[in-house]
């Protein structure tokens, strides 16, 4: 489904959105509920969910989402059998940065990593988290160097006695 296409994200480098490309679709009906599409459109990346329906040649969506007060049923309709209803029966995902295809066969995506795939993300991973620690570590040394508001206060009403 489109829905989860929209949130997927690579495996290998965490990049965003995945290339689709679809040699078998199918669209296969849905209970419609207004309410749960409603609230998928403020989870969803609708700038990613436009770039799909370019890349598969489905109708096109406007390239900014309507205001609330603009969006009519009809959208929600339309957008319900976008995200639900057209599924990937054959074809591939692939990740802009890395280039790492996902093959897509019986509307499943296979997104199980390589042994060395595995090993780079798990480095990938590790260089990331490093990053972070270093990040905190020198946030905490800002705010260690920088005097809390009664220090300040207590700095000021010295300078100013004198």
């Amino acid at each position: 489904k489109l829905l989860t296409q929209n949130m997927l994200c690579c495996l290998k480098c965490n990049a965003f959105p995945l290339d689709i490309q679809a040699t078998k679709i199918e669209e296969e009906k849905q209970f419609y509920s207004k309410q749960f599409i409603q609230r998928m459109l403020t989870r969803i990346d609708y700038e990613a969910l436009v770039y799909t329906t370019k890349q598969l040649n489905l109708p096109p969506l406007p390239e900014k989402m309507p205001a609330e007060e603009d969006m009519v049923d009809n959208f929600y309709y339309n957008m319900h059998k976008l995200l639900l209803e057209i599924r990937i029966e054959e074809g591939t995902l692939e990740c802009q940065s890395c280039k790492r295809t996902y093959p897509i066969h019986n509307k499943i995506c296979n997104f199980v990593l390589r042994d060395d795939e595995i090993m780079e993300k798990e480095m990938y991973d590790r260089k990331n988290t490093l990053a972070a620690r270093q990040e905190m570590r020198e946030k905490r040394a800002e705010e260690q160097d920088t005097p809390n508001l009664e220090e300040a206060e207590k700095m000021m009403d010295t300078i100013l006695s004198q």
